[in-house]
C-alpha cells in the first residue's frame, strides 16, 4: 500500500427526536469542532442535515436557519468541507409551539412513490441546491458530490437513490461500514455482506453486495468486528464512563426508547461492527488505532485506500475532542507520510481529474 487517504467526516444535525437549545445542541459543539480541527490542522466534512435545514428554514429562521447558514459559510471559508446529508423524516414533520414533532419517515427510499418534488429525485436535488446556494456563495469552486445517508439507510429503493444522487452530480457515497448492523422500531441496515474490496463503486442496480463498473464510488466508514468478547468488556466501561456524556441541549434520538429485555440480552451477542469515531464516549485512543489498523490490514492490496470517519457534533464534549486531538497525533506518528487527511472535495479534485470521467483510482490497483 502506497497511500492512505481519510476523512474526518460528522454528521452535522439536530437530536432528531427531540431538542430544547438548538444552540447547545448542534452549533456550540460544532463551532468547537471547527475550531479543533484549525488548531491540529485537519480539514474535516460536515454532512449537513438539509432537509432540516429546510424545514426550520420556515419554522424558525432566526434561531435555527441563519445559524445553520452561517455554520456552513464558516467551514467553507476556513477551509473545511459540506456534503450532503438526508434525514427527510423531517419533511413529514410538524411544528407546534415552537417545538418539532418528528415523523417515522425515517428512510429516503420511503420516499419513492411520493409525488415530484417530495420524491426521492426531489428532496436530493432540494438539497444539492441548497449547498451549492450556501457554500457556493463562499466558494465559488464549491462542489456537492458526495453523500452520506441519514441512519446509514440506503434502502428499500437503492437504485433510485444511486441514481437520483448521479444526475446531481453525486459521485461519492459514504454510508457502509462493513459488518455494521443496525435495527429498530423504525429501519434496519444490514452491511455485513460487503465486497472485499476497500473502495468500489455501488451501481446503479442498487445491490450493495455487488462491486459495480460505474455508479457512485464507495469511501466505506473504517471498521472492525464487534464480538460478544469485545462488547462485554465495551459494557462494563460505558457503565463506569458515565461522566462522559455530554450536555446535548436536551437533546433526544427519534427511536424508541424501550428496549425489551430479550433486545438487551440480545445487544450481549452482538454481529455487528465497532466505527472508527470519536462519539462513542467510552473508546480509547488505542480502541481508535485498532479499528483504523484493522481495516487497514483487511485491504493492504491497495495502492491506495480511501477511508471515512462518522462522528456527530451532538454527541461531542470534552473527552471526544480530547479524543480526536490524541487520534489525529497518533496516526501522525504511527504512519507518517503514508496517510493524508483529506476532504472529500479534495478527494475528488486529486482522485478525479477530469470530472467528466467516473475512474477515481488508478487502474492497475487490482482491488478496484
Amino acid at each position: 500500500m502506497k497511500k492512505i487517504v481519510l476523512m474526518l467526516a460528522f454528521d452535522h444535525e439536530l437530536s432528531l427526536g427531540a431538542c430544547e437549545s438548538y444552540r447547545r445542541n448542534m452549533f456550540q459543539p460544532t463551532d468547537a469542532l471547527l475550531e479543533l480541527a484549525n488548531d491540529i490542522q485537519v480539514p474535516v466534512c460536515l454532512f449537513s442535515d438539509v432537509c432540516c435545514a429546510i424545514k426550520f428554514r420556515d419554522w424558525d429562521p432566526d434561531r435555527f436557519f441563519l445559524p445553520f447558514r452561517n455554520q456552513l459559510e464558516r467551514a467553507i471559508r476556513e477551509g473545511h468541507d459540506v456534503q450532503l446529508h438526508i434525514h427527510p423524516h423531517w419533511l413529514d414533520s410538524q411544528y407546534i409551539d415552537g417545538s418539532f414533532v418528528p415523523a417515522e419517515s425515517y428512510s429516503l427510499g420511503v420516499f419513492a412513490d411520493r409525488e415530484s418534488p417530495h420524491d426521492i429525485a426531489g428532496i436530493i436535488n432540494a438539497g444539492v441546491q441548497l449547498l451549492d446556494e450556501i457554500c457556493g456563495g463562499v466558494n465559488p469552486d464549491y462542489r456537492c458530490i458526495a453523500y452520506r445517508a441519514g441512519g446509514f439507510s440506503l434502502s428499500p429503493n437503492t437504485s433510485q437513490i444511486v441514481a437520483a444522487l448521479h444526475a446531481e452530480g453525486i459521485r461519492i457515497e459514504s454510508s457502509i461500514a462493513k459488518g455494521n448492523h443496525l435495527k429498530s422500531n423504525l429501519w434496519e441496515v444490514d452491511h455485513r455482506q460487503m465486497p472485499h474490496a476497500g473502495n468500489w463503486y455501488l451501481g446503479f442496480d442498487g445491490i450493495l453486495n455487488l462491486p459495480a463498473s460505474d455508479g457512485l464510488y464507495e469511501i466505506p466508514i473504517a471498521a472492525r468486528p464487534r464480538t460478544p468478547w469485545n462488547n462485554i468488556p465495551f459494557l462494563v466501561k460505558r457503565f463506569l464512563s458515565r461522566g462522559h456524556q455530554p450536555n446535548q441541549g436536551g437533546g433526544r434520538p427519534i427511536m424508541d426508547g424501550n428496549t425489551s429485555l430479550t433486545d438487551k440480552i440480545a445487544r450481549l451477542f452482538p454481529r455487528s461492527a465497532w466505527l472508527l469515531g470519536f462519539d462513542t464516549l467510552i473508546d480509547t485512543v488505542d480502541d481508535l488505532m485498532r479499528t483504523l489498523q484493522y481495516h487497514i490490514d483487511a485491504h493492504a492490496d491497495h495502492e491506495c485506500l480511501a477511508i471515512s470517519t462518522v462522528s456527530h457534533p451532538k454527541l461531542m464534549g470534552d473527552y471526544s475532542f480530547n479524543l480526536m486531538r490524541e487520534f489525529v497525533g497518533r496516526v501522525r506518528e504511527e504512519y507518517g507520510d503514508l496517510v493524508e487527511f483529506c476532504s472529500y472535495q479534495q478527494f475528488y479534485e486529486s482522485y478525479f481529474p477530469d470530472f467528466s470521467q467516473s475512474v477515481p483510482l488508478a487502474e492497475s490497483d487490482p482491488s478496484v
